[in-house]
């Protein structure tokens, strides 16, 4: 009867343990060179932090920071850009006007300027809303437009009477625009007079 050999000793478990070996010995390797580059490396520079003023009075206070270089290492990426604080916004206003009297069946400008509060500087690309009481607008045939401010912040609607009815002593119609910039809203109202031909 034979001996039954071990494992080892076969071709399989010579191969099986060379394999072992080879793994053990890289694994050791890659932990010690890993260890050793970690101890050289050079420290890391913490980016420095610039606070920014946020109200306009201390921006006009402080003169212009300075641009600042350094030093990066590739491997590090560059440090965020902090954005500036959106200015506060302005306070809107809108008007409205019309001619004081228009004959029926004649047609109208009607006249809209988005503004600051104070009105001291137009507001262009503002939503503007417009409405009538009677008559309808040219561009959509009904008593209600909407649109944005030119660059000069000003738009005007062509507002028809033609197929008003009138009484004998005339018909108020009154007209209500209303601004839209962000979150701020403004509204202003304005009448006409239509009377008989």
């Amino acid at each position: 009867m034979k001996k039954k050999e071990s494992f080892w000793t076969t071709l399989p478990g010579i191969l099986a343990s060379v394999a072992s070996m080879v793994t053990a010995i890289t694994g050791l390797l890659y932990f010690y060179f890993l260890i050793q580059t970690k101890e050289k490396a050079e420290p890391i520079p913490t980016p420095a932090v610039t606070v920014l003023p946020t109200s306009p009075q201390d921006l006009a206070d402080q003169p212009p920071p300075r641009p600042k270089t350094a030093t990066v290492p590739a491997a590090v990426p560059a440090p965020a850009t902090v954005p500036r604080p959106a200015p506060a916004p302005t306070a809107i206003m809108v008007r409205v006007t019309a001619k004081p009297q228009v004959k029926a069946g004649d047609d109208t400008d009607i006249i809209v300027t988005a503004l600051s509060q104070d009105g001291g500087a137009v507001l262009p690309q503002a939503r503007v809303d417009l409405t009538a009481t009677a008559g309808y607008f040219e561009k959509t045939r009904s008593p209600r437009i909407s649109g944005f401010t030119d660059k000069k912040g000003g738009g005007k609607a062509e507002w028809e009477t033609s197929k008003m009815v009138v009484p004998k002593g005339g018909q108020t119609v009154g007209f209500q625009a209303t601004i839209t910039r962000g979150q701020q809203k403004a509204h202003a109202k304005t009448t006409t007079t239509v009377i008989k031909d």
